[in-house]
């Protein structure tokens, strides 16, 4: 697992420094570098630490894809010690050995088909700075995969669900701005989905909640990464005087339209 990283890798010192080389070690049979160099920031340690246990979770995609998606990001940027521990994790969980072997050379192998070729070109055009995926890409593997469940609707509904503490369908409806029958229609489905409940109130029969399930937040942080891209690629050329003036405007366009007493817009 040798390697090397930009940043030199820190001491890990400490009762949780000893946690976490102890751990290393028993996962992994040492202490990888990045490891080293995110104890720099323990709060990056932690975050990525979190990140991880999460996206262990996910299991709408096939694991051989993911496997050489990881593995193709890894021999772009360099890393070593994160090939090893993708093949160790492709050998360990029954994947496709003899293809994960050839990941690095990918371009040129011919052990791949067209699908897996496309995953591994969309995980190092994402992996660019600045992402350099193409339209056309992107609509073959929509195309090929699915969306995952990713509506615009159910997008909105498990981030609001994910980032406010909402007390009713109705403060539901009003985060998401979708009322009556159609919010109604699109939590029948991600509840026959698994991705949401539903329960009354038992102090008021009128109220009812919705709450995230597990499946509900793993496809919320599966989505989280596209909508992340698809916002950078809205805001492009924008800046932060840009992006409040945009704000406050729309915010104006908002108030005009909700208001209910009558006033024409600007009295």
């Amino acid at each position: 697992m040798a390697g090397s990283t930009r940043i030199p890798p820190a001491e890990l010192n400490g009762l949780y420094g000893a946690l976490v080389k102890r751990m290393s070690r028993k996962m992994f049979g040492e202490v990888p570098a990045p490891v080293g160099v995110m104890w720099h920031n323990r709060k990056v340690l932690n975050f990525s630490f979190g990140i991880g246990r999460k996206a262990q979770k996910w299991n709408r995609c096939d694991e051989n894809l993911k496997s050489f998606a990881h593995m193709a990001t890894a021999s772009l940027v360099g890393c070593s010690f994160c090939l090893d521990l993708g093949y160790f994790f492709a050998h360990n969980e029954g994947l496709d050995v003899n293809k994960a072997r050839e990941v690095p050379c990918w371009r040129v192998s011919d052990v791949f088909t067209s699908l897996e070729r496309d995953v591994m070109e969309y995980a190092e055009a994402m992996t660019q700075t600045r992402p350099s995926v193409t339209d056309k890409l992107s609509a073959r593997l929509l195309e090929a995969l699915g969306a995952a469940g990713g509506s615009l609707p159910a997008w909105l509904i498990l981030l609001s669900l994910q980032s406010q503490r909402l007390g009713s369908q109705r403060e539901l409806a009003d985060a998401v701005g979708i009322r009556g029958a159609t919010l109604t229609h699109h939590l029948n489905a991600m509840e026959a989905g698994g991705l949401v409940t539903r329960h009354r109130d038992p102090a008021n029969r009128r109220i009812q909640h919705v709450e995230l399930t597990p499946a509900g937040e793993a496809l919320f942080h599966e989505l989280a990464g596209a909508a992340i891209a698809f916002d950078q690629r809205l805001r492009a050329g924008l800046d932060d005087r840009d992006i409040d003036v945009l704000e406050s405007l729309l915010g104006r366009l908002h108030a005009n339209i909700t208001d209910r007493s009558g006033a024409s817009p600007g009295h």
